[in-house]
């Protein structure tokens, strides 16, 4: 048993030397210094992990409602974007690789459906949507619903009701939209 820096047979211990050693000027020794900071070190670590842990969602079924919500804000941006025709806000809500089937039933690639919008080709108004559904897969998001709204394309308007897919794809920490797909509902 050490005890004051010495063992049993009086002799002291090259442990308590080194943690206690003081150098010419007084200061405690490298080591004691080195302990201090792998001591600083962990508090450190402890402390963000316990407030971020705190923060994470518990389990699945809140982190796929938390992704819901975000889902559901970005559906709301793009409504907006497409009633003002805002042909920029809508860009950057959009994968580079978007497949927009818009409700005349013409596939178009992101860029010509921006310049559609922006030269008044494409024109949207009074978009309502119910019967949203949400289907995540981690990543993924698959958006179905009614769309009730007005839409005029080449110069030919349409009002009605039609049935809308969106697929969301997180890339990065961003969540883009990559397939838009409209479809009028057959009158009976």
């Amino acid at each position: 048993m050490v005890s004051g820096g010495a063992d049993e047979s009086g002799v002291e211990s090259v442990w308590y030397q080194k943690m206690f050693e003081i150098n010419e000027q007084g200061a405690l020794g490298a080591n004691v210094m080195m302990q201090k900071r792998i001591l600083v070190s962990l508090i450190i670590v402890t402390l963000f992990t316990a407030t971020h842990a705190v923060a994470w969602p518990r389990n699945k079924a809140e982190v796929v409602e938390e992704i819901k919500r975000q889902i559901l804000q970005k559906e709301e941006e793009q409504n907006e974007a497409l009633r003002d025709n805002d042909a920029d806000r809508l860009g950057v809500m959009c994968a580079g690789e978007l497949a927009w089937t818009n409700a005349s039933g013409v596939l178009l690639p992101k860029e010509q459906m921006l310049a559609d919008i922006r030269s008044g080709k494409q024109k949207n108004a009074n978009i309502k949507h119910e019967d949203v559904r949400l289907h995540v897969y981690r990543t993924t998001v698959v958006v179905t619903g009614l769309s009730t709204s007005t839409y005029v394309y080449n110069g030919k308007e349409a009002t009605g009701v039609r049935r809308f897919t969106n697929v969301w794809v997180k890339q990065g920490q961003r969540w883009l939209l990559v397939v838009h797909h409209v479809t009028p509902i057959a009158q009976n």
